[in-house]
């Protein structure tokens, strides 16, 4: 809770002090009790000086710190600009220095957040690589509010430990802004503790203070006493490597007195102890500035160690309200732009992306602020995938074709032979003659909407060759029943390609057992009868001798004989 003070004491020396006294105001061009704009925006500050009554123009030394790592110093920087880049909150602490006079003032900054978009999506299903092009897509605006709220600094953390000795002082500061500027310590219970993470060899050499920002100084511990280690260092000759540290802490509540005064143990236990100096010693100091911890080794000597931390903890009685906002997002305001986008209501959009490839949509929001935010959202328009084995093969060879498209719900193939029309989802297709084929698969969507992928394969005829098979069993066992030269799926490949066939079979009498006329005849073979005037017998074991004549289509006429072995079991 912020608390103001007022006690009549201290309005008594105030009031005598008055003409003495240094204050500086700062202004700027977009609010002077809080700075309200837009990230990116240009602001200018203006430090107005005064000494009593009177304002101060020249001689004055301004450091202004932007709570963003940003810090200017020089004389005479009573006005300056900046510009802020990330969304957030940020207190502007100014300290001037006149004479020997200082002063300070903080000007809060808020910038309008960044909403949470993570909810802005389409209607299109997770499944789905993209949609069929000109499709309509309806796109949901989403924005979130969050809370911004500083990290308050308690505690000052070295990347590195920090060696110290003799030679070597430790000093750093921990920067509180978040007071008001008239708030001020009163006494030691508005201190809660003030801790101090470190290793040493030697208690006795060590002198730790504090010092606020006003230049106050308490003494926590001094110097002397039996000398005991803090923490656990490391004692070896020649070694310099930091050992392990403790957290010790001062406090109004102390477990121990203070640590020149403890007896017992080598190593002085973690805990509390009772500052040297009591927290009184700091009372008047304004909460808001520069807090600066030092550690002295005032001994020169081989005795050394590491700061690891430190932290300082006021009475939560008095700590500030932590700085915190939240801004609103207007979606009846709010716009979609991109390719074929109709008007949006309250951040919802159709879109009706056409062309092949991804599209950028872009959606805008404003703040409470008046400041404008966006996020993206990309469509991809997917062209039809036909997938297919391949595009070259041989009549009576099959190609494999599959319809990969995400988005369709139903295709159709046409290869381009005068064939039907086929709406299996990948089909295995054998092309008759030879030609140049072209494959179509019409492809659509949910909501109708349709498109094709094309390719075209080249189908030619291949040269005929028989295998010869110089016996057969025709015994009724179901192995090597029927003699033909085309029974394996390449012989049959290269059936596909006669044309015209002639086939005859005789006995040794020269008799005709058997006759072929068409591809599929020569197909199915001889199955070892001999069919005349009606009647079926079976043919005699022996050989018998055949003569095919080819015609194939590839224009080639062949001729093949030969020999076959009926055999019959006795």
């Amino acid at each position: 809770m912020k608390r103001k003070i007022f006690l009549t004491f201290i309005l008594i020396i105030i009031s005598q002090i008055a003409q003495s006294q240094l204050s500086v105001e700062i202004k700027s061009n977009h609010g002077n009790d809080t700075v309200i704009t837009c990230a990116d925006t240009t602001i200018q500050f203006v430090a107005i000086v005064t000494k009593g009554s009177d304002t101060i123009t020249s001689g004055i030394t301004y450091v202004w710190d932007f709570d963003d790592g940003t810090v200017e110093t020089d004389t005479n920087l009573d006005t300056i600009e900046h510009s802020f880049i990330d969304r957030a909150g940020y207190r502007v602490m100014l300290i001037v220095t006149y004479d020997t006079l200082r002063c300070f003032n903080i000007l809060p900054v808020k910038l309008g957040l960044d909403p949470i978009f993570e909810d802005t999506k389409t209607d299109i299903p997770e499944n789905q690589e993209g949609i069929c092009d000109s499709d309509k897509v309806i796109i949901t605006g989403d924005v979130k509010e969050f809370e911004w709220k500083e990290e308050r600094q308690t505690i000052r953390t070295e990347v590195f430990p920090l060696y110290i000795d003799d030679s070597h002082q430790y000093s750093s500061y921990i920067t509180r802004k978040d007071f008001n500027v008239s708030d001020v310590l009163v006494n030691a219970t508005d201190i809660d503790s003030i801790g101090i993470k470190i290793e040493h060899s030697n208690t006795a050499t060590v002198k730790i203070s504090l010092t606020c920002p006003t230049g106050k100084t308490i003494v926590l511990k001094d110097t002397g006493g039996v000398q005991k280690c803090f923490g656990e260092p490391i004692t070896a000759p020649g070694d310099y490597s930091e050992g392990t540290g403790y957290w010790y802490y001062w406090s109004n509540s102390p477990q121990y007195s203070s640590m020149n005064t403890f007896s017992g143990a080598d190593t002085l236990p973690a805990g509390t102890y009772t500052p040297d100096n009591p927290f009184d010693g700091l009372a008047g100091c304004p909460l808001d500035g520069n807090w600066t911890l030092t550690v002295e080794d005032k001994q020169a000597d081989t005795n050394d160690g590491y700061v690891f931390a430190w932290a300082l903890i006021f009475n939560e009685n008095i700590e500030a309200d932590t700085f915190k906002y939240v801004n609103s997002y207007d979606l009846t305001g709010s716009v979609w732009t991109g390719d074929n986008a109709n008007i949006s209501s309250n951040g919802v959009v159709d879109v009706r992306p056409a062309g092949e490839g991804q599209h950028k949509y872009n959606f805008y929001v404003r703040d409470n602020l008046g400041c404008l935010h966006d996020t993206s959202i990309f469509i991809n328009v997917e062209k039809p995938t036909l997938n297919i084995d391949k595009t070259s093969l041989s009549i009576g060879d099959s190609i494999h074709v599959e319809n990969q498209t995400s988005w369709s719900v139903s295709q159709e193939w046409d290869f381009g032979d005068n064939s039907e029309i086929i709406t299996d989802k990948d089909v295995y297709k054998k092309y008759e003659d030879k030609g140049t084929y072209l494959v179509k698969m019409t492809v659509e969507s949910a909501s109708g909407c349709k498109d094709f992928d094309t390719v075209e394969v080249s189908v030619t005829p291949i040269p005929i060759e028989i295998t010869e098979y110089n016996i057969f069993s025709p015994n009724g066992d179901g192995v090597n029943d029927i003699f033909s030269f085309f029974n394996t799926p390449d012989e049959k490949i290269v059936a596909a390609n006669i044309e015209d066939i002639t086939g005859t079979i005789f006995n040794r009498y020269g008799e005709v057992v058997c006759k072929w006329t068409t591809p599929e005849e020569a197909v199915a073979g001889w199955d070892g009868t001999i069919r005349n005037n009606g009647g079926i017998r079976h043919s005699p074991p022996g050989f018998y001798y055949y003569v095919l004549i080819i015609k194939g289509k590839d224009g080639i006429k062949y001729k093949f004989n030969g020999t076959i072995y009926l055999y019959r079991s006795k």
